[in-house]
């Protein structure tokens, strides 16, 4: 359990050689905080979240626009360059 005042956890560090993890707080000023970690649990257990399923087009349609602007802009390139 945290300490008053170590609220906010915001970045963690784990030294699975020394057996401790560091946690670092948003606080002004900030604060570490050092805490034993064991070895003896081996298992993963899944903590939650929701899962959605993807829409590729969505996520690949930046990179296909702009794969079109640069050929695009190409194409006007070589097209003036070949008049000159």
């Amino acid at each position: 359990t945290l300490d008053s005042g170590e609220n906010s956890l915001y970045s963690a560090v784990i030294d699975t050689a020394g057996g401790f993890a560091y946690f670092g707080t948003l606080d002004d000023p900030g604060i570490v905080v050092k805490i034993g970690v064991t070895q003896t649990v081996q298992t993963v257990q899944p903590v939650g979240g929701y899962m959605m399923p993807t829409n590729k087009l969505a996520v690949l349609a930046p990179y296909l626009a702009l794969a079109g602007l640069v050929a695009a802009v190409s194409t006007v390139y070589v097209m003036r360059r070949r008049k000159d």
